[in-house]
């Protein structure tokens, strides 16, 4: 009578074993159980014996997820970044597209973002800064959208940080930095706080913030210590050596400079390479010593830097031209004396039989040229009043107008009824800036720079925010320089209604502006658009109106105006050089 239940009993174990036994592999495979630390120590460079090995492992791991895509998508993506460590670039690319056409479509993430993030700092590492940027802010807005409460969108937070970090644009850094920690602290993820820690100081460093720069570095250090994790103490002494040089803190800086040397001496650094690390300490040790006037100690330590470089050879060879170069210009000095007063004299003997019938010739050309300067000044002042009317006439454009409106109207039908008052606000500003800049021939670099920033802010309206623009102007006094108004619009209105149109991705517009000389600036516009397009008609087009208002200006401020575009460059790059006329004192 007991063996029936028996039986059944033994059936459920059975039963039970063989779903386990499907169910396990899927359990094995999942991503929580992957460990890349050993993989990334080797593509970090720590470990250069196990290149063979590593290899090796990645080989295996593709096999064993083959049949695994959102999982086996993040394998082929590590297995790219080792190829690249290796500087095999084919291999890399042919890697990573395979990781990418892995798997797609939402349930492809959060192991999407990874594959994402290392192919954004495959284009940072070659120097290819704007499409790693692109790549990553596509990729934070993916995170935001599928996967929202994952580890993954702390790190690609970081990562876009240090993109921004790179291109200078330090508020945009600092605001990714702090959504880093305000996520990580949101879904209970122990992110590097360090690593955020020491970027944040880096940049109050550049920014020449020294005080607040020490506080996020001491606060890197607090945090290692209290995980007992030591691999950043290193890079951030020695950030720290910086600052008190910075402050001319010399004693302060040789105190924490001992400390990094003593931490980097242990082998592994974190994400940093090891050698330029050390060579980055003993360079600032011997800066240290120099201040302080001891030379033999700044000798040992910049031989140490040199050593750390392997720059010796160089250097010594160096030396060698130039001690030999020095013993050539002794050699012939004399010789070259004899020759400029053999010349000098020469010179002053033609002009003394000649000077008469020079001044002549000279009086003549120049009556000449008065006459055709006055000629030309007539000419220029009626040219420069047709265009002048052109400017204006293109400088709303009615299609403009009425998608402004429409898209305001369309603000107002979904009952946003601040968003709608916002934007009212900001067309109605431009509507006036523009009005006003009609009867001005020149404006201020800011108060242009105010309007194009506001027409900016409609189109990101119109185009419901599918690019951002970034601009940048250093230390350009833009509130004395004086520009003619609306200078750099057309260009921007290009790249947003044409540059931008058609693609499938997130558009990115930098402004730049620099100073060439003291009566020189420079301005450069890029876009990642479908790039510029020569349009063959009778109309008369804004470049050539920019054109011919930059000639009338001044002649070699037109000869410095290039636009470069694909296939040369990713999308669009306009730079072009103004001489300022006008400065406000």
């Amino acid at each position: 009578m007991l063996i029936f239940p028996n039986m059944i009993r033994n059936k459920a174990i059975v039963f039970l074993f063989f779903i386990l036994l499907f169910l396990l592999p899927k359990m094995r495979y999942s991503q929580s159980d992957l460990n890349f630390e050993p993989v990334d120590s080797v593509i970090e460079g720590h470990q250069t014996d196990r290149y063979s090995w590593c290899k090796d492992q990645l080989e295996l791991l593709k096999k064993r997820y083959r049949g695994f895509p959102k999982t086996g998508q993040v394998v082929y993506a590590k297995s790219a970044e080792f190829m690249a460590s290796r500087r095999f670039d084919a291999q890399a690319e042919a890697e990573m597209n395979e990781a990418i056409r892995m798997c797609k479509g939402e349930q492809c993430y959060p192991e999407k973002g990874i594959v994402n993030m290392i192919n954004a700092e495959y284009y940072f590492k070659h120097d290819k800064i704007v499409m790693a940027l692109e790549i990553i802010l596509q990729n934070n807005l993916e995170l935001e959208k599928w996967s929202p409460s994952s580890k993954v969108l702390s790190d690609s937070y970081l990562q876009t940080a240090k993109y921004y970090n790179n291109l200078d644009f330090y508020e945009k850094a600092k605001d990714y930095l702090k959504k880093t920690i305000q996520h990580s602290g949101k879904i209970k993820y122990n992110v590097n706080l360090s690593k955020v820690y020491n970027q944040l100081g880096r940049i109050l460093r550049r920014q020449k913030k020294s005080q607040e720069a020490l506080k996020y570095f001491k606060k890197s250090i607090k945090n290692d210590d209290l995980h007992k994790k030591f691999s950043l103490h290193a890079a951030t002494y020695s950030n720290i050596a910086a600052v008190f040089i910075d402050l001319k803190n010399y004693d302060s800086a040789y105190f924490y400079l001992k400390k990094a040397k003593k931490y980097a001496a242990k082998g592994y650094v974190l994400n940093t390479d090891l050698l330029g690390l050390k060579a980055t300490i003993n360079k600032r040790m011997a800066l240290v010593f120099i201040r302080k006037n001891a030379t033999d100690s700044a000798l040992y330590y910049r031989k140490l830097e040199l050593k750390e470089l392997k720059s010796v050879q160089f250097l010594e060879k160096k030396d060698l031209v130039d001690k030999t170069t020095q013993q050539a210009k002794i050699k012939f000095q004399g010789e070259a004396i004899r020759l400029l007063r053999d010349k000098n004299q020469l010179e002053k003997e033609l002009f003394q039989s000649e000077r008469i019938i020079v001044f002549v010739i000279l009086l003549l050309i120049a009556l000449i040229l008065y006459g055709y300067y006055r000629k030309n000044i007539l000419r220029q002042e009626q040219a420069a009043l047709q265009l002048e009317q052109k400017v204006l006439r293109s400088q709303m454009n009615p299609h403009f107008i009425f998608n402004a409106l429409v898209a305001i109207q369309n603000s107002m039908m979904d009952n946003n009824i601040l968003e709608s008052a916002s934007h009212v606000a900001k067309f109605a500003k431009l509507i006036r800036q523009n009005f006003d800049f009609t009867q001005k021939e020149y404006v201020t670099l800011e108060e242009d720079l105010d309007a194009l920033q506001n027409y900016i802010s409609v189109q990101k309206m119109r185009f419901q925010q599918k690019f951002d623009c970034f601009i940048a102007y250093g230390d350009v006094e833009i509130e004395s320089i004086l520009i003619p108004p609306l200078l750099l619009q057309p260009f921007v209105e290009n790249a947003i209604e044409s540059g931008f149109k058609g693609i499938n991705k997130f558009g990115i517009l930098k402004i730049e502006i620099f100073t060439v000389s003291k009566k020189k600036i420079g301005f450069r516009i890029t876009d990642n658009g479908v790039g510029f397009k020569v349009v063959k008609d009778d109309k008369l087009h804004s470049t050539e109106i920019f054109k011919a208002r930059l000639s009338l200006h001044n002649t070699n401020d037109l000869n410095s105006f290039t636009i470069v575009s694909r296939p040369d460059f990713e999308g669009t790059k306009i730079e072009f050089k103004y001489t300022v006329k006008k400065c406000i004192k």
